[in-house]
């Protein structure tokens, strides 16, 4: 049975890895503040209501602005 995996969860059920015997695939984090990606490490910036409003690169520039509507909606992006 080589296609078994263990899906490792917190306590309120957020998954945090994948394994296979002996091999870690991926790890998770719930409400990740950074992200890496092959172009460089981001930093999410948010309103609070929870909404990402920035998206900053490694040197602190605004790499993406996202703008929100009073119910979360999808209003811009740029």
């Amino acid at each position: 049975m080589d296609d078994m995996y263990d899906f490792n969860v917190d306590d309120i059920g957020n998954r945090m890895g994948v394994c296979r015997p002996g091999n870690r695939y991926a790890c998770y984090a719930a409400n990740a503040l950074n992200q890496h990606t092959p172009s460089g490490w981001f930093t999410y910036s948010f309103d609070q209501a929870k909404n990402v409003t920035e998206l900053f690169d490694s040197a602190g520039g605004i790499a993406a602005v996202y703008d929100h509507g009073p119910f979360g909606e999808d209003m811009a992006a740029a």
